[in-house]
């Protein structure tokens, strides 16, 4: 519970990340609308040029990054391996429409308050833990979610989620 405590804390202090290879995360935020999924958003911008590599954490199964399109009606999800930083311009990765990271098979319920660690891998700056303050709905352990079916609640029958 101390422990717990003190990550909160931490997490309130933290509103902007700079990372040494002069990354900046500002908005960190994640929310859990299903027991098998939940959702991160965050802004990233690079002084130099630098490509996002990886993603990982000791939060859920696995972590990544999504890119959501609007294809003759149907919305499309796509994984993104990586996603170029240009230097000095920020890069959205905040809606759930668009850019998100999706954190797959949760380990445990998270709920709002909550703080998640998350590696982001940088080609050239390494690895840098982002911490991510859940804001959304609380969430519980559940089965195993079956492949790609990111269901969240809604009625996803017309979404396209190839890779």
């Amino acid at each position: 519970m101390l422990n717990k405590f003190i990550v909160v804390i931490a997490a309130a202090l933290i509103a902007t990340a700079t990372y040494a290879c002069d990354i900046q995360a500002t908005g960190a935020t994640a929310s859990f609308a299903s027991p098998a999924m939940g959702a991160g958003y965050v802004t990233l911008k690079a002084a130099n040029d630098d490509t996002l590599t990886g993603l990982k954490s000791n939060c859920c199964e696995a972590v990544e990054l999504h890119s959501s399109t609007m294809e003759n009606g149907v919305m499309k999800m796509r994984k993104l391996e990586t996603l170029e930083l240009k230097a000095g311009k920020p890069v959205a990765i905040t809606k759930a429409g668009g850019m998100h990271f999706m954190f797959i098979n949760p380990h445990m319920a998270y709920k709002p308050g909550d703080v998640i660690g998350i590696n982001l891998t940088f080609a050239k700056a390494g690895e840098h833990t982002q911490l991510f303050t859940v804001a959304g709905k609380a969430g519980k352990p559940a089965p195993k979610a079956k492949g790609m079916d990111h269901d969240m609640g809604h009625d996803m029958s017309g979404m396209d989620h190839t890779h």
